[in-house]
């Protein structure tokens, strides 16, 4: 694929992703600009509760689960996250460490970038603070 082709898949994929789509034409351009992309394998870590990054991670094919790990090593399902969705943005945005663990259950191709990049903020602005 080209650089064309790839932008273009990323721009429908963020216009497929709520609340990325509410953002202008020029906001995900910005957006798509600085998405890296990442592979990983079923079973594979992709972070761990207690890690602590400014990562936000918009899954485009796959399923990852998220767990939660007690101090006697049982783990608990949370969530189940396909294709399609994002997550990492609490963490990320709040510079917080991570409050579970998330883990590949199929090979996963998704896309990451900084919880402190203009868009990611303004989307999620306030909307943490009702919870």
């Amino acid at each position: 694929m080209n650089k064309i082709e790839d932008r273009t898949i990323l721009l429908n994929l963020l216009d497929r992703i709520m609340p990325f789509r509410f953002l202008s034409a020029k906001e995900k351009d910005r957006l798509v600009s600085e998405l890296k992309a990442s592979s990983y394998r079923k079973g594979e870590i992709i972070y761990r509760k207690g890690d602590s990054d400014d990562v936000v991670y918009i899954l485009n094919r796959g399923v990852v689960e998220t767990v939660d790990e007690k101090e006697d090593g049982i783990e608990q399902r949370v969530n189940v996250i396909t294709g399609g969705h994002y997550f990492g943005e609490r963490s990320a945005i709040f510079n917080q460490s991570r409050l579970s663990t998330v883990r590949a259950l199929s090979d996963i191709k998704c896309y990451s970038l900084s919880g402190k990049n203009s868009e990611i903020c303004s989307i999620h602005q306030g909307s943490f603070q009702r919870q």
